[in-house]
């Protein structure tokens, strides 16, 4: 039984929290941070101060990229811009040393080099389980939930689903992700091969929602959502183990709004780290996930490759595991060959000259 009885049930979504929010802020952390690489992260002063915690979170404060108000748990305040997304995507971590560790994906972000590449590199290495998705208290991977049967690339995952929801309906304009579909369906998926089961339920959802309004379609999409999020803490729900902090009652329906709103928080964040690798493009219409049309081959490239679905198994050696996260030199991207880089320049110039023949229309 993967139920811990006594406390708030461990994650069973995929995510990329909040903080850092963007792909903007974290490089300036990292840029601010980068001096404490190998400090003592527990480390105390006479008045039992976490001193090294304390003076990353007044780096972090005083890059101006964070709007951070001191409040009474600074220190907690502080340690999650370090704990939560740089982990998540190999920048940067807390080794069983008890040192914080800024890997060389972390100190290249922090130069500001080849962003767009490095960024595509560590969101395609980005999987679960992984060795800091373990839940609260420093547990790790050792509490991983459900971490025989989860086997899943987010990144690669999202692309292959683009792709797939505009084969499947022959439509450009289905291709895409809305922010609501991916905190529905991508993070509560557990494995790579669901795509295509994804993929027949993102539009089944659609075609049902298509001739509603207002409220009532509103109201579809939150049932939809709900369900998924029922069956993926199905086990908790049925021990009584959904506990929420800070509430006085702890109903089902209470819990499942919870994670409802962390789910979309989770999709928010999902939407800027994605694109920030260039291979999407923005929408100004609703919040969404398009592949960028200039860099749809790198996107088909990147879905046929079966290695990037390969899971890193090292997740109980944090020491291993982040010595391959961390490296900016790897995975080898499909253009990044000689031929690789033939097709980018063809690829170029089919844009160059697309681009000048609707100039001289």
């Amino acid at each position: 039984m993967d139920v811990d009885l006594n406390g708030t049930p461990p994650p069973r979504t995929i995510s990329i929290q909040p903080r850092p929010r963007n792909p903007a802020q974290l490089i300036a952390m990292l840029m601010s941070i980068k001096k404490f690489d190998g400090v003592d992260w527990w480390a105390k002063d006479d008045h039992g101060d976490l001193v090294s915690q304390n003076m990353v979170g007044d780096a972090i404060k005083d890059s101006q990229s964070f709007d951070i108000v001191p409040k009474s748990e600074k220190t907690m305040q502080y340690r999650t811009y370090v704990t939560m997304n740089p982990p998540t995507l190999g920048f940067a971590y807390i080794g069983d040393d008890k040192k914080l560790h800024i890997t060389k994906a972390g100190l290249q972000a922090a130069k500001s080099e080849d962003l767009d590449v490095l960024f595509t590199k560590q969101m395609i290495k980005w999987q679960y389980p992984s060795n800091s998705h373990g839940g609260s208290g420093g547990k790790g991977a050792s509490s991983f939930p459900l971490r025989t049967i989860w086997s899943i690339h987010p990144f690669v995952s999202i692309i292959r689903i683009c792709i797939m929801l505009e084969n499947k309906t022959g439509e450009s304009t289905q291709g895409y992700l809305s922010k609501e579909e991916i905190a529905t369906f991508v993070t509560t998926m557990q494995n790579d091969n669901e795509v295509d089961k994804i993929c027949d339920e993102i539009l089944r959802l659609r075609k049902d929602t298509i001739k509603a309004r207002g409220n009532q379609k509103k109201k579809m999409r939150i049932d939809k959502h709900k369900e998924k999020l029922r069956i993926a803490y199905k086990q908790d729900i049925e021990y009584g183990n959904y506990k929420i902090r800070q509430r006085k009652t702890n109903t089902v329906d209470e819990f499942l709004e919870t994670k409802i709103n962390n789910t979309n928080d989770y999709a928010d964040t999902i939407i800027r780290y994605c694109r920030f690798t260039g291979l999407f493009a923005s929408s100004d219409r609703v919040r969404r996930l398009i592949i960028n049309p200039h860099q749809k081959w790198k996107a088909i490239e990147i879905s046929k490759e079966e290695t990037f679905l390969n899971l890193n198994k090292n997740i109980d050696d944090k020491e291993k595991y982040f010595s391959w996260f961390g490296d900016p030199s790897i995975p080898i991207l499909p253009w990044e060959s000689r031929e690789g880089h033939l097709k980018e320049i063809k690829e170029n110039l089919k844009n160059i000259c697309e681009y000048l023949q609707i100039m001289m229309i």
